[in-house]
């Protein structure tokens, strides 16, 4: 059960126990990751591990399975589209229906799309 302890801000609540999460941050750049990582823990969240590229990222699913995923669409190697749809034909991890959030600052049309039809569960537009 989660429980609110104390108010962050207005909008943001922090969770008094949000029990064993464990949540996987895909981000190729530090100061995002880091700015992430640092919102997750303060609300609550404490199992959180930060991984720097895709390849990590495959290697990580062969072993173990996250309660989540917060990923960036774009990467020095490509985007994620392609493992995101990987993923959830199972050709990678064990489990095919782990809630997938994307980040993308690319907010063409084209792109947008390409990442909806991967099927990630929520998009968000960075600025």
């Amino acid at each position: 059960m989660l429980r609110y302890n104390q108010k962050v801000t207005d909008d943001m609540e922090v969770l008094e126990n949000a029990g064993p999460v464990n949540i996987l941050l895909v981000v190729p750049d530090s100061g995002t990751s880091t700015n992430i990582y640092s919102i997750l823990r303060n609300i609550g969240f404490g199992n959180v591990t930060i991984i720097k590229s895709l390849e990590l990222l495959k290697a990580h699913l062969k072993d173990s399975v996250p309660d989540m995923i917060i990923c960036s669409a774009e990467f020095p190697q490509g985007d994620s589209c392609e493992l995101i749809r990987d993923l959830r034909m199972s050709d990678i991890g064990s489990n095919p229906f782990i809630p997938v959030i994307t980040m993308t600052a690319d907010t063409s049309k084209e792109f947008v799309n390409k990442i909806i039809s991967t099927g990630t569960d929520a998009l968000i537009v960075m600025p």
